[in-house]
């Protein structure tokens, strides 16, 4: 039997990578990309027509608060997979009423519109190993303990599915925790940690570093992440509170391997006296460089300039 899927934040970064992934599946009837288009950002709506078409997309603009508009989309949909949310990188310790509002309390409307839909039986939810807080050798099953703004509103909107689930037999609840996620698609964001130092280095800009850069931190491919998200429409793969990341290591040694790539790059220690807190896994390797080199190779080859760099 095909699938009638809605996803939240479908129009986002990971959405787009998730829609093209199901798209191609024969298993897939239907998909209701439902977004509030938060950042004003339309690329998810435009590409290369020989590129690929979404025949089975139907687009729904409406923000996640809006309980009544967003039941009205889930009626008849069989799956729900909520990647709606908001962070403001790097300032991840900012914008706490935002992040209450979307991340949190949104994520209460997304329970109450499951609540109003009983053809959803399966819910799958992108939360952040952000969760985790900041501590070394964490595994997947230690309880969560988030210590800033992001990332408690994350953890809020678990608990919030996690209530529904448990009060509702019949539903199959599965939150996946993402590390940072790298690579590249047609709405690619350029505030995170790799993209923006991948796009610095390539316009012969200053790569700009918080802290002293002996922060360590979790990455992972998109489209290891949308590979994923879509296995779970489908099937039980994952435990529930999975974390999704390929590698984890230190944001100079992030630099170290782009110069080893592109040669001299401008950078700067905006606080170089400042040492941030780590976060690292138990069991999860160094540096991934063929995965990151597949990301950085697709960033050249889409961009369209050439001869930049500051005279």
């Amino acid at each position: 039997m095909q699938k009638r899927v809605i996803i939240t934040g479908g129009a986002g970064y990971v959405g787009a990578s998730l829609v093209e992934v199901l798209q191609a599946d024969e298993r897939v009837q239907e998909i209701v990309v439902y977004d509030c288009l938060i950042r004003n950002d339309r690329r998810f709506f435009f590409a290369e027509k020989e590129s690929f078409g979404l025949s089975k997309v139907r687009f729904v603009q409406g923000d996640i608060l809006d309980t009544r508009k967003l039941s009205a989309a889930c009626a008849g949909m069989d799956v729900l997979v909520h990647l709606a949310a908001f962070v403001d990188e790097p300032y991840n310790h900012s914008q706490h009423i935002q992040y209450d509002q979307v991340n949190a309390f949104g994520t209460m409307s997304v329970v109450r519109a499951i609540e109003e839909t009983p053809t959803i039986r399966k819910v799958v939810h992108l939360s952040s190993t952000a969760v985790y807080g900041f501590r070394k050798e964490i595994h997947p099953s230690d309880k969560p303990n988030p210590q800033n703004g992001y990332a408690i509103s994350k953890y809020r909107g678990e608990l919030f599915l996690e209530g529904l689930s448990q009060g509702n037999n019949a539903l199959d609840l599965k939150t996946l925790r993402s590390g940072h996620i790298h690579g590249c698609n047609r709405v690619m964001r350029y505030d995170t940690l790799v993209h923006a130092f991948l796009f610095e280095a390539t316009t012969g800009g200053l790569v700009q570093i918080h802290g002293n850069g002996e922060q360590i931190r979790s990455f992972v491919a998109l489209h290891r992440v949308a590979a994923a998200l879509a296995i779970e429409v489908f099937e039980d793969h994952f435990e529930h509170g999975s974390v999704l990341a390929d590698f984890q290591c230190d944001v100079n040694r992030i630099l170290t391997w782009l110069q080893s790539r592109m040669g001299q790059i401008e950078y700067r220690y905006l606080t170089p006296a400042i040492k941030h807190p780590s976060q690292s896994f138990q069991g999860l390797p160094g540096i991934d460089e063929p995965s990151m080199d597949a990301t950085l190779q697709a960033f050249q080859d889409s961009f369209v300039l050439s001869g930049l760099g500051k005279q």
